[in-house]
C-alpha cells in the first residue's frame, strides 16, 4: 500500500522517491520499480547528489592547484647542483615530476569533463569539441594513473637505497647505488615499466558514438569492462604490495638508524638527529596515500563487478 505525503517535503538526505505529483512521497518496503533498494535514485534526491559531486570538484581542484604549485618549487629546490649529485634526490625529482603530472591532470579531467557537457546535447554532443574533451579526459586519467603508479615505485626505490647505504655503508654497492649514474637508471627504467604497463591498457580503448538521432550521438571511450575491472585489480593490489614492501624496508632503516646512533653514543659522538623522525613522517604519509588509493581502485573494481552481477541476473 502506498502512502502519500503532500502536506510537508522531507528534506534530501531522506528523500526516497517522488509521486506522480511534486511533494508526493512514499514510505514502505515495496517500490515503484523492480530492485529499486540498490538503485542509488531513491536513497539522496538529485539536488542532492550534485550539490556533493560539485563541491567535491571544486575542492578537488583547489587541493590540485596547491599541490601543482607547490611541486613546481620543491622542483626548483632540488635542481639545485649540490642536490643533482645524490642518487636520492634524483629520484626524488621523478617523484616531484610525477606528482606534478597528477595534479595537472587532475586539473584537465575535471575541466574538460565539465565542459563535455555544460553546453547540453543541442549545440555540443556530438561535435568535434566533444570528441576532444572526451579524449583530453581520458588521456588525464591515464596520466594521473601512470603518475601515482610511477611515483609509488620511486618510493620504494629510495627507500631500500637508503636501507642498503645504512646497513652496508663501506659495501661496493653500496658505492654503486650512490653514483648519480645509478639513479638516472632507475629512473629511466621504472618510467619505462610502468609506462608501458598502461600504453597496453588504454591502446585497448576506443572512441565510440552512441545514439541515432543527431542531437544525442555522444562519444564515449569503449573497453571491455572485465579487462578493466582486471586492471584495476591488479593496479590495486599492485599499489598495496609496494606499500608493504615500503614499510618493512623503513622499519629495517629506522633499526639500523637506531643502532648506528647506539654506537656514536658509545664512541661519545653523539649529535643531535632528526633523520629518525624524517622517515617515519614519510612512511606515514606514504602509507596513507597509497593505502586510501588501492582501496578506491579496489572498491571500484569490486562494485562495477557486483553492478554488472546484479544487471546480469535480473
Amino acid at each position: 500500500m502506498y502512502y502519500f505525503l503532500t502536506t510537508t517535503t522531507p528534506g534530501s538526505t531522506t528523500e526516497r522517491w517522488f509521486g506522480f505529483e511534486k511533494g508526493d512521497f512514499y514510505y514502505y518496503d515495496g517500490g515503484p520499480e523492480p530492485y529499486w533498494q540498490s538503485k542509488e535514485n531513491y536513497v539522496f534526491g538529485e539536488d542532492t547528489k550534485e550539490k556533493f559531486v560539485e563541491n567535491s570538484n571544486i575542492i578537488d581542484n583547489y587541493l590540485a592547484l596547491f599541490g601543482l604549485f607547490l611541486n613546481i618549487a620543491h622542483l626548483v629546490v632540488l635542481t639545485q647542483k649540490e642536490l643533482r649529485v645524490n642518487v636520492v634526490f634524483i629520484i626524488i625529482i621523478g617523484i616531484c615530476i610525477c606528482d606534478m603530472l597528477v595534479c595537472t591532470g587532475s586539473v584537465a579531467e575535471r575541466y574538460f569533463t565539465r565542459k563535455t557537457w555544460s553546453t547540453g546535447y543541442f549545440d555540443y554532443c556530438g561535435t568535434n569539441q566533444q570528441l576532444l574533451a572526451i579524449v583530453i579526459v581520458e588521456v588525464s586519467q591515464a596520466i594521473q594513473k601512470f603518475g601515482r603508479l610511477t611515483s609509488a615505485v620511486f618510493a620504494l626505490s629510495t627507500a631500500l637505497i637508503r636501507t642498503t647505504t645504512v646497513l652496508f655503508p663501506i659495501s661496493s654497492i653500496s658505492d654503486t647505488l650512490m653514483r648519480t649514474r645509478t639513479g638516472m637508471i632507475i629512473v629511466f627504467t621504472e618510467t619505462t615499466l610502468c609506462g608501458s604497463s598502461y600504453l597496453l591498457y588504454y591502446a585497448q580503448a576506443r572512441v565510440e558514438r552512441e545514439g541515432q538521432v543527431p542531437f544525442t550521438v555522444c562519444y564515449f571511450i569503449g573497453e571491455p569492462t572485465e579487462y578493466r575491472n582486471l586492471v584495476k585489480n591488479i593496479e590495486g593490489y599492485t599499489i598495496l604490495l609496494l606499500t608493504v614492501l615500503y614499510i618493512i624496508a623503513t622499519i629495517i632503516l629506522l633499526i639500523s638508524l637506531g643502532l648506528a646512533q647506539k654506537r656514536r653514543k658509545n664512541l661519545k659522538s653523539e649529535k643531535s638527529n632528526n633523520t629518525s623522525m624524517l622517515v617515519i613522517f614519510m612512511a606515514i604519509s606514504f602509507l596513507i596515500s597509497q593505502i586510501a588509493y588501492s582501496l578506491i581502485l579496489l572498491l571500484d573494481s569490486w562494485s562495477s563487478q557486483t553492478l554488472d552481477f546484479s544487471v546480469h541476473s535480473r
